[in-house]
């Protein structure tokens, strides 16, 4: 059985979290431990653990950002892949949002990145081929390209850019006009 719950970083599942999120994320794709950890206590970052008989096997993170939810980091365990679990996980997060999802994937440039976004795709993600750039999560990292993928909606010219800025503003701590 598959079992998501939201936690703190007092819940025993942390540490668990904590490692997998800096062993599947490169440095420029994550925010520093620190960071992690008051965005979670503020309410404003929200993390789920994923259990399947009540071992874990991964996590997701996300922002509640009004209209949408952004879903920023979804790991699982090595051992835990390949078996339907983060399919399962990925689509019960995104239909019981209520609203639409969002996400950010690798512009695909080899077999992996390809097929993370074949993943999202087959679990009713589009992807938005319109340029993206993550922004840097610390002070002197490089922007890194992306893409926007989405659930329970299109991404039009209109939509991409006022997500994008809202994405920047929140998320990322950046001036709403970038």
């Amino acid at each position: 059985m598959i079992n998501i719950r939201k936690i703190y970083v007092d819940d025993p599942a942390w540490p668990r979290v904590e490692s997998l999120y800096e062993s599947a994320f490169p440095p420029e794709e994550r925010r520093p431990a620190e960071s992690m950890c008051r965005l979670v206590e503020s309410d404003e970052l929200f993390v789920a653990a994923v259990e399947r008989d009540g071992a874990f096997c991964g996590f997701i993170t996300w922002w509640d950002l009004g209209d949408v939810l952004f879903g920023e980091h979804f790991a699982m365990l090595p051992e835990c892949r390949g078996g339907g679990i983060g399919g399962e996980v990925i689509r019960r997060f995104a239909a019981g949002a209520r609203k639409p999802v969002l996400l950010e994937a690798e512009v695909p440039h080899d077999d992996i990145s390809e097929r993370r976004v074949g993943f999202y795709r087959r679990n009713g993600f589009e992807l938005c081929e319109r340029e993206y750039l993550q922004p840097p999560y610390f002070a002197g990292g490089e922007p890194v390209p992306m893409h926007l993928m989405s659930y329970g909606m299109t991404l039009d010219d209109g939509a991409f850019d006022r997500l994008r800025g809202l994405i920047y503003s929140r998320v990322y701590g950046m001036p709403s006009d970038k």
